[in-house]
């Protein structure tokens, strides 16, 4: 099965009191498969954590999921910026997003002229 990911919501009425929790698990596997892949841009995604460690990337041939770290060290330091963002480093864009409920981010990594 791999690495799982618990989501949970509280669902409120109209007038804000609470219903319920709703939960659900998600495997990073999926997770990657369905959001993480830019799809037709010329670009990889990564999901990385705080010290750079790597939750998970797009790959051509598939996903690959805990190995290593983000690969582009050079960038590291920016993509770990507050909040989002985007950022020329070296030959290459990225534009990353923070997470809310985990302490991971979201990087888009391109070359530069290759995303118009």
């Amino acid at each position: 099965m791999g690495l799982l990911l618990s989501c949970s919501m509280l669902v409120r009425d109209a007038a804000h009191a609470p219903l319920a929790v709703v939960g659900l698990d998600l495997t990073v596997r999926g997770l990657v498969e369905t959001w993480l892949i830019p799809g037709d841009l010329p670009a990889e995604g990564f999901l990385i954590g705080d010290t750079g460690a790597l939750i998970a990337r797009s790959a051509p041939a598939g996903v690959a999921q805990g190995t290593g770290t983000f690969p582009y060290a050079e960038a590291l330091a920016t993509v770990r910026a507050p909040g989002g963002g985007q950022a020329i480093v070296g030959d290459r864009f990225f534009a990353w997003s923070r997470l809310s409920a985990v302490p991971w981010t979201y990087v888009v990594v391109g070359e530069v002229g290759a995303i118009e």
